[in-house]
C-alpha cells in the first residue's frame, strides 16, 4: 500500500483479504468434514485446524464476593420457592 492511500481504501483492501482468508478456511473446514474416512493418520492441516477449533474458551473467574453473591441469591430463590409451594400445598 502507498503512502498516498486514504483510510477507507485501506479498509476496502483489508475486507477483501479477510473474505479471501474466510472462503478459505470455510474450504478447508468443508474437506475436513466431507472426506471420506481413511485409514492411517490425518494430513497435519487438518488435525490443526481441528484443534484449532475445538479448543476449549478459557474459564470465567470469579471473584469470592462475586461467588457469595450468586450464592446467596440462589438460596433466596430456593427459599422463595419453597414458600411459594407450601402456599400451594395449603
Amino acid at each position: 500500500m502507498a503512502l498516498n492511500t486514504t483510510i477507507p481504501e485501506i479498509l476496502e483492501s483489508l475486507q477483501k483479504r479477510r473474505a479471501a482468508i474466510d472462503n478459505a478456511i470455510i474450504a478447508l473446514q468443508l474437506l475436513a468434514d466431507t472426506e471420506a474416512p481413511r485409514r492411517g493418520r490425518k494430513p497435519k492441516v487438518l488435525t490443526e485446524l481441528a484443534a484449532v477449533s475445538s479448543a476449549p474458551k478459557p474459564r470465567r473467574r470469579l471473584s469470592e464476593e462475586t461467588r457469595r453473591k450468586m450464592s446467596e441469591a440462589a438460596r433466596k430463590r430456593a427459599e422463595r420457592r419453597k414458600a411459594e409451594k407450601a402456599e400451594a400445598g395449603d
